[in-house]
């Protein structure tokens, strides 16, 4: 009884070895691995009350592609957007983020375009997009030339005003404070504002 008991209790110890080990390699092992998808996705902005960022998407990839969405990670947070506009023929596809606050201007969205053939998920390369650095650039461009066009000086104006509402904002409720929407402002560039900031 012994020698039973003992021989017993080893191959129940090495079942249950197997059993982990069989588990451990089922867990580790990616069923269906996304595919890579060759697209482009290029980042246009709309700004009225709110701010949104509209991805437009052109899929090179060439397939039978089903449920394209946009998956868009923002603030901590990750959204999965359906295409406000397709046309599968053409590969091109459109989608808007919604929302954005101005305390949020500083926030980078991180877009990655999926698409599903059957059960194999396809992913582009992520597109990051940020309110701030895209005003920032267009000041940064518009800068030599503020003085001579008058299109530019408003541009850069509304642009300026639009960074320091933004900054007001991020101190008004405590949002990303360490990484004010101005800060990268020039004291020349502040001077463009319609009104200096009073802080």
């Amino acid at each position: 009884m012994k020698s039973y008991s003992c021989h017993g209790r080893k191959a129940a110890a090495c079942l249950i070895c197997a059993i982990f080990i069989i588990c451990a390699i089922f867990v580790a092992t990616p069923v269906n691995a996304a595919e890579a998808l060759d697209a482009k996705i290029t980042v246009s902005y709309d700004f009225q009350e709110d701010f949104d960022m509209i991805f437009n998407c052109k899929v090179y990839s060439s397939g039978n592609f089903e449920n394209v969405r946009l998956s868009v990670e923002f603030n901590g947070e990750t959204v999965v957007l359906t295409p406000d506009f397709d046309d599968p023929e053409t590969g091109l596809y459109r989608f808007t983020f919604r929302g954005v606050s101005a305390a949020e201007m500083t926030y980078v969205a991180k877009a990655t375009l999926i698409a599903n053939i059957g059960n194999t998920e396809y992913k582009s390369e992520v597109k990051q997009a940020c309110i701030r650095d895209y005003a920032m650039a267009l000041i940064n461009f518009y800068d030599d030339i503020y003085n001579s066009d008058t299109k530019a000086k408003k541009l850069c104006t509304a642009y300026v005003d639009m960074l320091n509402y933004g900054a007001a904002a991020q101190k008004y409720f405590g949002k990303n404070t360490s990484n004010l929407a101005n800060k990268d402002l020039t004291s020349a560039q502040q001077k463009m504002a319609s009104s200096l900031p009073t802080s």
